[in-house]
């Protein structure tokens, strides 16, 4: 089969540049991630994995489980898994990984992640991700959005928005994990917003 990811295209160098400089906390935004002509088998494994709805005091959305079984998901997965994906990704971030998780997400109308961080120091997340996919009809809303966190010794004292990023299709986000990196996915209020997403661990 066929490789996914349009490595090629990327500028590593600039893009190591970007992450380094990005604020709130560093992140880059990647167009084209994807051959484009594999992105309507992509969207067709979307629709087809079995997903159900999930919530608590965070976030409403419905999501697959978190070991993905259609075959076109899981070669997308396994592939930004790859020795080649990850070195790649390490030149960009300076951080090496060991492991991806990725699961699908669709957030349809009233959906939304509030504000949160994804370290957590007994999992070891090093970097988080989320690619888009092109939605079945108009979409509002759904961005994904960064925060500037103010900090008196450990604890957040205040927060601004700083920088949202609209989930355009075939858009790949990469962005740190740490104590700072507090992020939100805007509630969609039109449409559904389809992405897989996950981390890069150890």
């Amino acid at each position: 089969m066929s490789s996914w990811l349009d490595l090629d295209r990327w500028d590593l160098d600039a893009l190591a540049a970007t992450w380094r400089g990005a604020r709130p906390f560093p992140h880059v935004v990647l167009d084209g991630a994807v051959f484009p002509e594999r992105l309507a088998e992509l969207r067709d494994a979307f629709v087809e994995e079995p997903a159900s709805l999930i919530h608590d005091e965070i976030y409403e959305v419905t999501a697959s489980a978190p070991a993905l079984e259609h075959p076109v998901l899981q070669g997308l997965r396994d592939e930004l898994g790859g020795e080649r994906a990850r070195a790649t990704v390490e030149k960009i971030t300076g951080k090496r990984a060991g492991r991806v998780e990725m699961r699908g997400y669709a957030f349809e109308e009233g959906h939304y992640l509030l504000p949160h961080s994804d370290h957590r120091d007994d999992v070891g997340r090093l970097i988080a991700f989320a690619y888009y996919l092109e939605p079945p009809g108009p979409l509002e809303g759904g961005e994904l959005e960064l925060y500037e966190c103010a900090f008196d010794g450990a604890e957040i004292v205040s927060t601004v928005p700083a920088v949202r990023i609209a989930p355009t299709p075939n858009r790949l986000v990469l962005f740190d994990v740490g104590d700072a990196s507090l992020h939100e996915v805007r509630e969609v209020t039109r449409g559904v917003r389809f992405s897989l997403s996950g981390w890069f661990y150890p």
